[in-house]
């Protein structure tokens, strides 16, 4: 009989470092967004979205077809930058 022991707490904290990696490398992999995405990135509601940032224009947007598209790298710039400049209470 083989007998093997896990340390449980190294095992998971293994695994959810694999976790991140593969979610960071796969939002690399990814050049647009569309609103869906943006909001389960942003964590705001699309009303919220277009009430306090969309309609800027340095806002990044793209509109191809019927759908937005958000360059993922500039959008993200965007957002930290303006998230900077939002008021701390």
């Amino acid at each position: 009989m083989i007998e093997i022991n896990i340390n449980q707490e190294e095992f998971k904290k293994l695994v959810l470092e694999q976790i991140e990696k593969n979610l960071k490398e796969i939002d690399s992999e990814r050049v647009f967004w569309n609103m869906s995405d943006l909001i389960r990135n942003t964590g705001m509601s699309k009303s919220n979205i277009l009430d306090k940032f969309f309609y800027d224009p340095d806002f990044p947007k793209y509109r191809p077809g019927r759908e937005w598209l958000f360059p993922v790298v500039e959008t993200k710039a965007f957002l930290l930058n303006w998230l900077r400049k939002q008021p701390r209470i």
